[in-house]
C-alpha cells in the first residue's frame, strides 16, 4: 500500500524488473531516472540513493559508505536517515520482491535499530539474492552476497540454521563445478566453506587443486598461487604435513616461473619481488638448498633493477632562490657566512607536512593507496610502506607517518639545491672556513657534549670542503653522544637494563622519540633529524653509515650534506656567538633608515 510517500513496493519492482542485469548501480539509475528530482519524486531518489551506496560486506557494523564525497558534500550513509525514512523503508522491504533490494533495506534496518528479525530477513534475502545472480564470469557480485548473509546469519547465533543451509548450498556449489571454472567462484565458496568450517578438507583440496590447474596461466599465475595458498590451510586444518609442503612447494616453484619471465622482459624489479616471495616460502618448508640456488638469482635481480630504474625529472625554476642564497655570502667573513648559513632556513612544520600529503592524496588518490618497496643502493629490500587506505575504518596513522617523512626528505631537497648548496659554494668563494673559524662555535655550543668538541671542529670543518664523508665520519657518532647528554641533565636515564641485568645504551631512534628531546628541539628539526638519520623510508644514513653500508662516494649526496648541515645548525645555533650576531642582525633590520 502507499502511503505518504506515495509509492508501493509492486511500483518499485516494476521500475527495477526493465533492468538487463540485477545490479545496485543499476537499480540506481533506474531510480533516478524514474525520479524528476528529489523533491517531487523523494520516495524514488531515497531508494536510488540507498541502491548507490558502496558495499563492503565483509565490514560486520559498517557495510554501507558514501558512494562519493568533497568539500561540504557527501553522499547518502545510513546513519543520515531519519526515522520517517525508516519506517517508509521497512515497509517497502516487506513488499518488494527483489531479493537484492530487501536485503540492503533490511539490513540497514538491522544496523540502525537492532531488530533481530530485520537481520534475519536480510540474510534470508542476500542468500537468495546471491543465487539468482551467481556467474563464474561474474563471481564477486554473488560472493558478496553470499558472505554477508553468512555474517548476517551468524550474528544471530543458534536461533537459526541458516549458516549450515548456506554452508550445505556453497558445498554443493563447488562440487558442480568442479574447479573447472576460469576465475575465482570456486576459490571464494571454498574460502567461505573454510571459515564455517564445513566440508571436508582433502575433498576440498582436490577442488582447488583442479581449480589452480585451470587457472594456470604462465607468467601471470596469480590465480593458480591463490587457489593453492587456500589448498595448503586446508591440508594443515587437516594435519597433512607432506600435502601442505607438497603444495607450498608448487607455489614457490610457480613464483620462481614468474620470477624468470619478469627477468627475461626486462622487469628486474618484479622479479625480484617474486624471487623474494619464493625464498621465504622455501625457507619455511625447509628447502635450504633451493634457497641458496634462489638467493644468487635475488641478488642479480636486485642489482639490475637499479640499474634499469627509470629516472622521472621534473623541472622546478628555484633560479631566485639560489641568487638570493649566493647574495646572502656576499662580503662574508667566515664567522658571519657560518652563521648565515646554519640559519639560512628553519625547519619544516610536520602539520603542514601532514596536510600537503592529504592534499596530495585528494588530488591523486590513487597513486596515494599503492604501497612502497624502499630498497637500498644495492638492490635490497629494507622497508616496506603502505599506501592510505580509503576504507574510513582502517588506521591510516603508519601510512600517513611514512608519506609525512617522505614529503620532508622531498622539501628537504629542494631546500638543499635551492639555498644550502648555492649558498655554500658562494661562501668558498669568499673565504675558506678552517677550524679556527668553526672551533669557538663548538666549543661554546650548549649542542656539544663534553669530550666532543675536536671531533666536531673537524667534521664540521670538513664540511665546508665538501668533503662529508669525512664530515659524518666524525660528526655522527658524537652526534648520538650530544643527544644522550641532553637527556641526562634532564635526569634521564638512557639505557636499559636486559633480563640478565645487563645495561646497553639507548639507540639514536629512541634517543629522538623521548619527550625531553622532542621538547628541547621542537618537531620540526626532530622529524628531519629522523627521516634523514634513522628511519628506513627516509635516506637513514646514520645506519647506513655507522654499518658500513654506504660507501664513501654515497656520503657525498645531497643527503649527506643536508645531514651536515643540521649538524652544523644544531651547534652554531646553540653557541651564544651566533645568538648575539643574530640579534644585533635584527635590530639592524628593524631600525628605520634616517
Amino acid at each position: 500500500m502507499a502511503d505518504d510517500w506515495g509509492i508501493t513496493g509492486v511500483e518499485i519492482d516494476a521500475i527495477l524488473k526493465a533492468q538487463e542485469r540485477d545490479d545496485w548501480w543499476e537499480y540506481r539509475q533506474a531510480l533516478h531516472d524514474a525520479s524528476a528530482d528529489k523533491d517531487s519524486s523523494p520516495a524514488k531518489w531515497l531508494l536510488a540513493e540507498i541502491c548507490g551506496m558502496g558495499f563492503r560486506p565483509s565490514s560486520r557494523d559498517r557495510p554501507y559508505v558514501a558512494l562519493g564525497s568533497g568539500p561540504g558534500f557527501r553522499t547518502l550513509e545510513p546513519q543520515d536517515l531519519l526515522p520517517e525514512q525508516l519506517d517508509f523503508i521497512a515497509r517497502i522491504a516487506d513488499e518488494t520482491k527483489n531479493a537484492d533490494l530487501s536485503s540492503r533495506l533490511f539490513d540497514i534496518l538491522w544496523i540502525l535499530r537492532h531488530d533481530r528479525h530485520a537481520c534475519l530477513r536480510a540474510a534470508e534475502s542476500f542468500f537468495v539474492a546471491a543465487k539468482e545472480v551467481e556467474d563464474p564470469q561474474n563471481w564477486r557480485a554473488s560472493i558478496d552476497r553470499y558472505s554477508r548473509a553468512l555474517i548476517l546469519a551468524k550474528s544471530l547465533g543458534k536461533s537459526t540454521d541458516l549458516p549450515d543451509r548456506i554452508g550445505s548450498h556453497l558445498l554443493d556449489r563447488v562440487r558442480h563445478y568442479n574447479g573447472t571454472d576460469e576465475l575465482y567462484l570456486t576459490r571464494h565458496l571454498v574460502q567461505l566453506l573454510y571459515v564455517l568450517k564445513k566440508g571436508k578438507p582433502a575433498e576440498l583440496v582436490a577442488f582447488l587443486e583442479k581449480g589452480a590447474s585451470t587457472a594456470k596461466v604462465p607468467g601471470n599465475d596469480f590465480r593458480h598461487r591463490e587457489y593453492l595458498e587456500l589448498a595448503a590451510k586446508l591440508a594443515d586444518r587437516a594435519g597433512d604435513v607432506a600435502k601442505s609442503k607438497s603444495i607450498r612447494l608448487m607455489i614457490a616453484e610457480s613464483l620462481v616461473v614468474d620470477a624468470g619471465i619478469r627477468s627475461q622482459a626486462g622487469q628486474a624489479g618484479a622479479a625480484h619481488s617474486f624471487y623474494e616471495d619464493a625464498i621465504l616460502i622455501m625457507r619455511q618448508i625447509g628447502e635450504a638448498k633451493r634457497v641458496e640456488e634462489l638467493v644468487i638469482l635475488l641478488n642479480a635481480a636486485g642489482k639490475e633493477s637499479l640499474k634499469s630504474m627509470q629516472k622521472f625529472e621534473f623541472k622546478i625554476d628555484v633560479s631566485d632562490q639560489v641568487k638570493a642564497a649566493q647574495e646572502l655570502m656576499a662580503g662574508c667573513n667566515a664567522n658571519d657566512g657560518i652563521i648565515r648559513l646554519a640559519s639560512i632556513f628553519g625547519a619544516f612544520d610536520p602539520n603542514e607536512l601532514e596536510a600537503a600529503v592529504k592534499e596530495d592524496a585528494r588530488q591523486a588518490p590513487l597513486s596515494s593507496i599503492i604501497p612502497m618497496t624502499h630498497m637500498s643502493s644495492d638492490g635490497k629490500k629494507v622497508a616496506m610502506s603502505k599506501g592510505l587506505s580509503l576504507d574510513h575504518d582502517v588506521d591510516n596513522s603508519e601510512a600517513l607517518r611514512v608519506k609525512v617523512v617522505q614529503k620532508a626528505v622531498q622539501q628537504y631537497g629542494l631546500i638543499g639545491a635551492a639555498a644550502i648548496k648555492p649558498a655554500l659554494a658562494a661562501l668558498r668563494q669568499e673565504t675558506q672556513v678552517g677550524e679556527s673559524d668553526i672551533a669557538p662555535f663548538v666549543v661554546t655550543s650548549r649542542f656539544v657534549a663534553p669530550g666532543c668538541t675536536e671531533a666536531f671542529i673537524r667534521g664540521l670543518t670538513a664540511g665546508f670542503h665538501w668533503d662529508f664523508y669525512g664530515a659524518l665520519s666524525f660528526l655522527l657518532p658524537q652526534f648520538e653522544q650530544s643527544l644522550r647528554w641532553h637527556l641526562q641533565l634532564a635526569g634521564v636515564i638512557t639505557s636499559s637494563l636486559d633480563t640478565q641485568g645487563i645495561e646497553e645504551e639507548w639507540p639514536l631512534g629512541k634517543l629522538l622519540s623521548h619527550q625531553v628531546t622532542r621538547k628541547t628541539f621542537g618537531p620540526g628539526l626532530i622529524l628531519a633529524m629522523r627521516a634523514y638519520l634513522v628511519d628506513k623510508v627516509g635516506p637513514n644514513i646514520r645506519n647506513l653509515s655507522l654499518h658500513g653500508v654506504l660507501k664513501p662516494q654515497e656520503h657525498n649526496t645531497m643527503s649527506g650534506m643536508l645531514v651536515w648541515w643540521l649538524t652544523l645548525k644544531l651547534v652554531v645555533l646553540g653557541s651564544p656567538i651566533a645568538k648575539a650576531y643574530l640579534e644585533k642582525q635584527l635590530v639592524t633590520d628593524e631600525t628605520p633608515e634616517r
